[in-house]
């Protein structure tokens, strides 16, 4: 009953939120970046929305007071009007220069996010400042203060709410310090009667933003929580359970994203197949449990052998083993081929009585070409085979490439 009174309660405690669903720093780093990025995505629009906006209201304000604002509203208008174009375009830019972003540099990008909306954020309250000087000085706040602009801006800082729980506190607080320095200062100015309205929307804005960053947050968290379901679920569809390599499905999905770029780039690619010798014998010596065992040893030094990100990996059935490297030339292929046969080798597993050497060895087949419009990946894998078929009846623990046998000596 306790747990299902405080799971009631998440939303408005981010905190407890992260504990009841086993979050930690780094799941909530991750969830505060992805909202950021949301939602900085939209902080473009609302910045060139509210310079336009700017422009337009200062233009405007121009044009009725004869050309004389600043006599007419003051300088400190004038200058909060200024302030708050300078920062909606900054906030522009740096959501343009986090977008454009050539280094992919996810740190860079997430700071950038941040700094953005909080540019805009004190766009807006730069924005408000500049309002409320005027509704003061025009008598609104003592006329008809719910309606007036400085408050309709108030409610939308709770609508644009920076995400990073430091920054939250700091331009919230500079929000509630502001408003209260304006009301004393409109108090003294222009002995308005509305002061007491803004003391209190000043505390109905603080709990007020705090709520939305609360719900803000609790959002991504189970945005988060059913995100990290699908990838579990994708990565048990995708991946071998025992030798933990890509799976067929995954060759599948892989093939249909890299095809077209392979062909764009005339990519030159080296697709090769290897099969543990004498596996049967194997496994009916040394038990399934056993063959098990062996399977994944192997996977596991060829993930260590080639750790480069150019390498596909993948249990294609049984025994057999499946990989695709983008190399440079025919040489380079060759090399790798016969790096990955001695690496198998210098496992120094032990090899079933009647076999043809005490270890366990693989023979491998592949195919080094340079892919065109006319690629077809069932056909080059056809080739494949035929090279391995050849390796594994010429002695086996070679290699063939391009129907040629590798000199291993």
């Amino acid at each position: 009953m306790k747990k299902d009174f405080r799971s009631n309660l998440q939303f408005l405690f981010p905190k407890l939120a992260l504990s009841l669903n086993h979050l930690n720093k780094n799941d909530e780093k991750q969830i505060k970046d992805e909202l950021c990025d949301k939602m900085s995505s939209a902080t473009i629009f609302i910045a060139i929305a509210m310079a336009i906006i700017s422009i337009a209201v200062s233009l405007l304000l121009q044009i009725e007071s004869g050309w004389k604002q600043i006599e007419v509203y003051g300088i400190s208008s004038f200058v909060c009007d200024l302030v708050c174009l300078t920062l909606a375009i900054t906030s522009i830019i740096l959501k343009a220069v986090s977008y454009f972003n050539k280094d992919k540099n996810e740190n860079k990008k997430n700071i950038l996010n941040r700094l953005s909306i909080d540019a805009l954020f004190v766009a807006i309250l730069s924005m408000m400042a500049g309002s409320f000087y005027a509704d003061s000085e025009k008598g609104f706040l003592s006329v008809t203060p719910t309606m007036s602009i400085s408050i309709t801006i108030i409610s939308f800082l709770l609508i644009v709410q920076p995400i990073h729980a430091l920054d939250a506190w700091i331009l919230n607080s500079l929000v509630s310090v502001i408003m209260l320095f304006l009301s004393i200062y409109a108090k003294i100015q222009f002995d308005i009667q509305g002061f007491p309205y803004y003391i209190i929307i000043t505390a109905v804005f603080v709990l007020m933003s705090r709520l939305v960053n609360s719900i803000l947050f609790y959002a991504g968290i189970q945005k988060y929580i059913q995100e990290s379901i699908s990838n579990s679920l994708m990565d048990t569809a995708m991946y071998d359970e025992l030798t933990h390599c890509k799976n067929r499905y995954a060759l599948k999905k892989s093939l249909e994203k890299n095809i077209p770029l392979w062909k764009n780039n005339n990519s030159d690619l080296l697709i090769a197949m290897f099969d543990i010798d004498n596996f049967k014998e194997y496994n009916d010596y040394f038990s399934h449990q056993g063959g098990d065992g062996c399977l994944k040893q192997i996977a596991n030094v060829v993930k260590l052998t080639f750790p480069s990100p150019n390498l596909e990996f993948y249990r294609y059935g049984g025994e057999e083993f499946l990989l695709i490297f983008e190399l440079d030339d025919i040489a380079t292929a060759s090399e790798t081929l016969e790096t990955l046969r001695k690496a198998v080798a210098d496992l120094n597993l032990k090899a079933p009585p009647k076999a043809p050497k005490d270890y366990v060895t693989i023979s491998i087949g592949g195919l080094f070409f340079e892919v065109n419009d006319e690629f077809d990946f069932n056909k080059s894998l056809s080739e494949v085979d035929a090279n391995l078929y050849k390796a594994k009846s010429s002695g086996k623990d070679i290699c063939f490439l391009n129907d040629k046998l590798i000199d291993n000596q």
